[in-house]
């Protein structure tokens, strides 16, 4: 793959490169065994932010999908934090925040999108409890942005 590439293979499935935070905030904290990965927006293929409100400019199923690159985004910083996928024991909880309209009411749907994610690539492991909410604005008008707390294998 090109090294200027935004998406890395790994077993078929396309992760994004991830970009560390800032020092003031940091992408994700282990404590003990429990990882928190801090709140993650979609970034599409060219690695561009994947923008908008479902239910206004983006569908039903554009937004599953934005939802479902920032679960692959999630998985990103686990690998990158424990070193492989095989250390993490189970996810356990997980917040999908979803820019929506007003009147939008198919949050879960869009949240399915991060969950199925997770269960691809985790199989069991990847099953959480998740709590999932329309906002009125997100940061940088992101289609969602989703954090994830994982427990880690001994």
């Amino acid at each position: 793959m090109d090294a200027n590439a935004k998406w890395i293979e790994k077993n078929g499935t396309l992760f994004p490169k991830i970009k560390k935070a800032g020092a003031a905030a940091i992408s994700y904290k282990l404590a003990g065994d429990l990882l928190f990965v801090g709140g993650t927006a979609p970034r599409d293929k060219d690695g561009r932010l994947v923008s908008g409100r479902v239910g206004g400019e983006l569908t039903t199923e554009e937004g599953y999908m934005a939802a479902r690159l920032a679960g692959l985004a999630v998985l990103t910083y686990v690998k990158d934090a424990l070193g492989s996928l095989d250390k993490v024991e189970y996810c356990v909880k997980a917040t999908v925040l979803v820019n929506s309209a007003p009147d939008f009411s198919e949050i879960e749907k869009v949240a399915d999108g991060f969950s199925d994610a997770l269960t691809e690539v985790l199989g069991e492991r990847g099953k959480h409890v998740r709590y999932a909410t329309g906002a009125s604005a997100l940061e940088r008008n992101a289609a969602a942005i989703c954090d994830l707390i994982v427990k880690v294998r001994d």
